[in-house]
């Protein structure tokens, strides 16, 4: 039996879903909470957050109502004795989910509550790196084409060491399809941390109530129109919009560090606006804003969030939201880097090809464009390039030397330190949004609205937020923009041999010119010099130049693909 059971009710086509599948809640109520802007700190201090005693855990509900305006319908789950009969789990892609984890085939991708028990049971009894050696290791698969895998056991010291991951990240990765399954629920996750003293897994089972509950309230806030999808057992928030033009292919944008997708908002209606007003155009009719996760209003679980992480997010989701038809992706900064990414996996030509999740997207043409919005990430000159491959002694691509364990040895700040200095950071930032923001649109400080501000500083408030900061210091490294879209010169010309994805499709650089951060010009001509096929659009603008000239960034984007 392949069963999951939230994929199944995002599967349903019914309108206007009221999901209320949490009877195991650790928190009742959630229906009384009405404000549309819901943020934590407010939700701890609100009835529905309560500091007495908790009431015993519940077993999983064996049913889920959903209703609509015009419906209800009842949907029967498994009892826990046929969830617990040893059969995988199952993915959109077997086995190619997230180190540690069942998707990733821990334990062979069986989930039984038995096991659960057990997982929990011994580490209460053990310490953290007892418990990663001792239990987690032996039954951990490595998945040979996943970076994400090599780059967390490289972190880990091969799955020897915790020092350098999340307090308590090796049993919350083994917990996070229990948790999506039902084998554990939240109520029973919390009472578990609470008899151990263990804040971690508290301050866990409440994020993921705290999410829940934010993305069961209502999503559409004037034109915005938001839903959810699970990402390896993450809510994760997209927006989507159609415009009137009648192909099926879609456009998918990715935010940069510290923002969501509400950001590309503007420049999704300066599209819809374009499309509308040419009968003609050929550009993607589906438009997508996705929060990554860490950020927006997508879960924020104690994880280690490294580049390939987010990389297999974007990937996952552009399958989603793509429906086997054609789709452009970009993004801005590190959302471009991920788009970057997501859109050279899904050209690898071999089911062997190293990629961030280990996924293998069948080799297609189906990504038809890539955009990229002032992004992160290296890109080299030729002179550049030969003085890496002096440094490094290695002629070899980022992903070949990562997948092969042939990196520099891991090394990290400690981790209080880690924690201490993350934790001052976001504070301080928090104070300085509108500046900072304002400092990266020059040309158009006035788009830098108290809306746009204020939900950053609620994202950033979130449970688990600070881990994606504590995570900023410990990076593995980064492939290049060069070996992404298989440069003209270097490692990546002599071709990938299919040992990894590289994008040679159309590639558009929208470049805010003015861009605060780096030297935009120069990294403009870089991105230019890679190959043919890689088009520059420079604009008069900073850092967030899709939001801070958005009509400009929508005509560049309708004469390139519309």
């Amino acid at each position: 039996m392949n069963y999951n059971a939230f994929n199944s009710i995002e599967s349903l086509d019914m309108p206007n879903i009221v999901k209320k599948p949490w009877s195991s809640f650790i928190i009742d109520g959630s229906d009384a909470y009405n404000n549309d802007k819901m943020d934590f700190p407010s939700f701890k201090s609100s009835n529905l957050f309560r500091r007495g005693k908790r009431s015993m855990p519940l077993s999983i509900p064996s049913k889920i109502t959903l209703s609509s305006s015009t419906t209800t319908m009842e949907i029967k789950l498994p009892t826990a004795q046929e969830l617990n009969n040893g059969e995988p789990i199952s993915e959109s892609n077997s086995k190619s989910g997230l180190w540690l984890s069942h998707f990733g085939n821990f334990n062979e991708g069986k989930v039984t509550e038995k096991s659960v028990h057990e997982a929990l049971d011994f580490a209460s009894k053990n310490d953290e790196n007892v418990f990663l050696t001792k239990y987690a290791k032996p039954r951990n698969k490595i998945l040979a084409r996943s970076l994400e895998h090599a780059a967390m056991e490289r972190m880990s010291a091969g799955c020897t060491d915790c020092k350098d991951l999340i307090n308590d990240e090796a049993l919350l990765r083994v917990l996070l399809a229990p948790l999506l399954l039902g084998s554990l629920s939240t109520k029973q996750l919390y009472h578990y941390g609470a008899a151990n003293n263990n804040q971690n897994l508290r301050n866990s089972a409440i994020s993921k109530d705290f999410h829940r509950i934010l993305a069961g309230m209502p999503q559409n806030r004037g034109d915005e129109n938001y839903e959810y999808v699970m990402f390896n057992g993450q809510l994760t928030r997209f927006s989507k919009r159609r415009t009137d033009n009648h192909n099926k292919e879609s456009a998918i944008f990715i935010h940069g560090f510290g923002a969501s997708g509400y950001q590309f908002q503007p420049l999704i209606k300066a599209l819809t606006r374009a499309a509308g007003a040419d009968s003609k155009s050929k550009f993607p009719s589906k438009l997508f804003a996705l929060d990554l996760l860490g950020f927006g209003q997508s879960e924020k679980p104690a994880l280690t969030y490294t580049q390939y992480l987010w990389e297999a997010q974007v990937a996952h989701f552009c399958d989603f939201a793509a429906e086997g038809e054609k789709f452009i992706v970009g993004g801005n900064s590190i959302g471009g880097y991920s788009a970057m990414a997501a859109a050279a996996d899904y050209n690898a030509i071999s089911s062997d090809a190293a990629t961030c999740s280990g996924t293998y997207y069948g080799g297609g043409e189906r990504c038809k464009g890539l955009v990229l919005f002032n992004t992160a990430g290296r890109c080299l000159s030729k002179d550049e390039v030969r003085a890496e491959v002096v440094r490094n002694g290695s002629s070899k691509t980022i992903a070949e030397r990562t997948i092969s364990n042939q990196l520099n040895e891991f090394s990290a700040p400690g981790k209080l330190q880690s924690i201490c200095i993350s934790a001052f950071l976001l504070s301080t930032l928090r104070l300085f949004i509108k500046p900072i923001c304002r400092k990266l649109y020059p040309f158009a400080p006035e788009n830098v609205t108290d809306e746009l501000c204020e939900n950053i500083k609620r994202d950033s408030e979130d449970p688990g937020a600070i881990c994606v900061m504590v995570s900023g210091a410990k990076l593995p490294p980064p492939r290049l923009a060069n070996e992404l879209l298989g440069a003209d010169f270097g490692a990546a010309a002599a071709g990938s041999g299919g040992k990894e994805g590289v994008f040679i499709g159309k590639v558009v650089v929208i470049q805010g010119l003015d861009d605060p951060l780096n030297d935009a010009r120069d990294r403009a001509n870089k991105f230019e010099a890679l190959r043919d096929g890689v088009e520059v659009r420079g604009i008069e603008a900073g850092h967030c130049v899709h939001d801070e000239k958005p009509d400009d960034c929508s005509r560049e984007l309708m004469s390139c693909f519309g």
